[in-house]
């Protein structure tokens, strides 16, 4: 007898009941969940202002899945550190009202991010289109645009001196 007064037996029968109760509410949800997707998403693909609406919510679902099945493999220690101001592209997700989705770059602002949390933070940048700035819209002026071009032109400076490394040590083992 367990400490309680309920046989192993009993406590294994509660565990298993509440399981199924929970499984079968699980699919409840799941049935009904799917059922009002289908819905929704047959409404965008029959009006042809909002088709593109259901094409990008099916690969967002679609990508969903696969990150979630992934998830179990992730390793956050293989992650690469990234210094504050690198410029990285991000799937930042499906857009709900004026947030940002799908891939955009971005800029890292986390000054020390461990590669053990699994989690950068991050700002999306979008490109200046003579358009009407949102309410959460910030003009970074050139200053970005300023030191993405010199971060390019180092990049292109160590290439290309590997570069010529690399035709120097081929044209001294080269035998005539």
């Amino acid at each position: 007898m367990e400490p309680n007064g309920q046989g192993t037996n009993e406590i294994e029968n509660d565990d298993n009941s509440a399981y199924e109760e929970e499984k079968g509410n699980a699919v409840a949800h799941k049935d009904n969940a799917l059922q009002k997707l289908n819905a929704l998403l047959l409404k965008y693909i029959n009006n042809p202002e909002t088709i593109a609406k259901s094409d990008k919510l099916s690969y967002w679902l679609e990508d969903y899945c696969r990150y979630l099945d992934l998830e179990d493999k992730f390793n956050p220690k293989f992650m690469k550190k990234y210094e504050r101001g690198d410029v990285i592209k991000v799937n930042l997700g499906y857009n709900i009202g004026n947030e940002e989705g799908g891939l955009h770059y971005c800029i890292v602002v986390d000054k020390h991010n461990s590669n053990l949390s699994g989690v950068v933070t991050v700002i999306p940048l979008t490109s200046d289109k003579e358009k009407t700035p949102r309410f959460a819209d910030v003009a970074l002026g050139k200053e970005i645009y300023i030191k993405l071009n010199e971060k390019l032109d180092a990049i292109k400076l160590i290439v290309s001196k590997n570069i010529n490394e690399i035709n120097k040590n081929e044209n001294e083992t080269t035998i005539f």
